[in-house]
């Protein structure tokens, strides 16, 4: 009833996505959220995940949008971050390792987070995802640039234990004192 509403399109297009609706009714939703709000990040996280392999899409949709919110996301906006989102998808998928070592990947996801950081510098948010994100790509400069800014400060939807923080923690240090 609200046409500037952002979040009634958005709960729309996880009503979609459960529903299985075909693209056409998630795409005029998201158009309805981009109209109301084109910088309201939850619009984009939930039409990446309808395009997720998983849902409705394919891993060359998924991405195809991805890369397209990120080159073209709107100033003051969280959306860049819908790229790194894409690559954890994918690496929770793969169950590989190693999928942050990839160079393409890496340079995709630091990309992401950094201008994410353009707009909201203090997000801490941000900086536990890049952290965890920089130590599963060995980088563990950046790791320990984030672990610094962090302090103690984790956040359980990325680390979901307290241990598994403070032992990657102590990994990234160690490892650049060894160095």
């Amino acid at each position: 009833m609200d046409p500037s509403d952002p979040l009634v399109p958005v709960e729309l297009i996880i009503v979609a996505k459960g529903l299985g609706l075909g693209r056409e009714e998630m795409e005029i939703q998201f158009e309805r959220a981009m109209k109301a709000d084109p910088s309201e990040f939850k619009a984009y996280k939930q039409k990446l995940i309808y395009l997720m392999p998983k849902w409705h899409g394919s891993k060359e949709e998924m991405f195809a949008f991805a890369r397209s919110t990120f080159n073209a996301a709107p100033p003051h906006s969280a959306a860049p971050r819908i790229l790194a989102i894409a690559h954890w998808e994918m690496y929770d998928r793969s169950k590989d390792e190693s999928y942050f070592k990839d160079p393409e990947v890496w340079k995709e996801v630091k990309a992401s987070y950094g201008k994410v950081f353009e707009c909201f510098p203090e997000s801490n948010e941000t900086r536990n995802w890049l952290a965890r994100s920089a130590y599963l790509a060995g980088d563990y400069e950046t790791a320990a640039r984030e672990f610094e800014a962090i302090g103690n400060d984790w956040l359980p939807q990325c680390w979901v234990t307290e241990g598994y923080f403070g032992d990657t923690k102590k990994l990234v240090f160690d490892h650049l004192e060894e160095f």
